[in-house]
């Protein structure tokens, strides 16, 4: 996160207390930041999906349901013996993505989770990233 600073007051100052410094000889200009790092950024995405209102506030959008789609939502209602995808298919793959996404967040920190993720992408070698 960035600090916003007066430059004219930083100047000021930096020109009354240390007038042989480097920054001096530049006309005293500086700017503090605050550099995140990516498992912060994922960390507070992840809170952010999690203070988020349940509920669908959003308009329906289409998606491509592919063969390959089509198929593993079969095969995993055989295995898993769920029926998530019998009322609404765009509820559920909007959760799929929810769920698909927040894994994303939590792999920045998690390498092994991270792991999985590129496997999975090897498998289905998509180049649709």
């Amino acid at each position: 996160m960035s600090k916003v600073i007066d430059f004219n007051e930083l100047n000021t100052r930096i020109l009354n207390t240390q007038p042989d410094t480097p920054a001096n000889q530049l006309g005293g200009f500086a700017l503090a930041i605050e550099a995140k790092t990516p498992a912060q950024l994922a960390e507070e995405a992840l809170i952010e999906l999690n203070e988020l209102e349940t509920g669908n506030t959003n308009r329906r959008s289409t998606f491509a349901m592919t063969s390959h789609a089509k198929r593993s939502i079969e095969l995993v209602e055989s295995v898993t013996n769920t029926k998530r995808y019998k009322n609404s298919i765009f509820a559920a793959a909007g959760l799929d993505v929810e769920m698909m996404n927040r894994l994303r967040l939590k792999a920045v920190s998690d390498p092994a989770i991270q792991t999985i993720l590129d496997e999975l992408k090897a498998e289905t070698d998509r180049r649709d990233d």
